[in-house]
């Protein structure tokens, strides 16, 4: 099994792909909220502030994606990081957390972030495995509408 990592405007149909994978996880998860539906239906928008989004492949294949989206004030949120579910379970998503830390970081001498949900407990664990930690208390997020607590890289 061959993992890879590209920056999705680079591989065909990746607008698409973004939306897929992400419905699938938050449908699994969560639900799609309208703001949800507008990010992933204009994934162009965070490209054009100065962010961007990966694409972890298999063989070739497309199986995960994360955002990184950039802020006016040079802070970075990782988001709408999610794998297909035949996908999930084999370490695939820390290949893709390490490559979106990585990117990330050549966007950004500031914040590091992410907003997560008490649901996500495997996702929790990694990203506390490779140095986030809570710094605030739950709260609904102003966009998405859901009790989410922010983590920020150490």
């Amino acid at each position: 099994m061959q993992a890879t990592i590209i920056h999705a405007q680079n591989f065909w149909g990746w607008k698409e792909l973004f939306y897929s994978i992400n419905k699938e996880w938050l449908e699994d998860y969560l639900s799609i909220t309208p703001a949800d539906h507008d990010q992933l239906s204009n994934p162009q928008r965070i490209l054009d502030a100065g962010g961007s989004i990966l694409l972890l492949l298999v063989d070739g294949v497309p199986v995960g994606t994360v955002a990184l989206v950039k802020e006016s004030n040079g802070n970075v949120e990782i988001a709408k990081m999610g794998i297909y579910r035949e996908w999930r379970g084999k370490g695939l998503g820390e290949k893709l957390l390490i490559a979106a830390i990585a990117e990330a970081r050549k966007l950004t001498d500031g914040l590091i972030y992410l907003e997560t949900v008490e649901v996500l407990q495997p996702a929790i664990r990694l990203y506390e495995k490779f140095g986030f930690v809570r710094t605030g208390q739950p709260h609904t997020h102003p966009k998405f509408g859901r009790t989410t607590f922010r983590m920020e890289l150490k």
